[in-house]
């Protein structure tokens, strides 16, 4: 009875690991744009619901109370103090 093993080679197994890793270079870099833009949308969400929160100018033509960037500084601290 001669049996012989099957089994993969050196040049088969390395040929699949240079495949997985270009798969993983395209795919890696897309997952980190799609974090991105979800921060960015939800950092713009939490500005919107925050001008919704503040009080309105008032007296029509003047100047808010906080700007757009002030607003978003704020979330950022509430932000960073809820990390603490």
């Amino acid at each position: 009875m001669n049996r012989q093993l099957k089994a993969f080679t050196l040049v088969e197994i390395l040929i699949v690991v240079v495949i997985l890793g270009i798969l993983a270079a395209i795919v890696v870099p897309q997952f980190a744009s799609a974090t991105s833009d979800a921060q960015k949308a939800t950092v713009a969400d939490q500005v919107a619901k925050m001008r919704r929160l503040l009080p309105p100018s008032p007296m029509p033509g003047s100047t808010p109370l906080l700007t757009t960037n002030e607003l978003v500084c704020v979330q950022h601290s509430i932000s960073y103090q809820r990390a603490s």
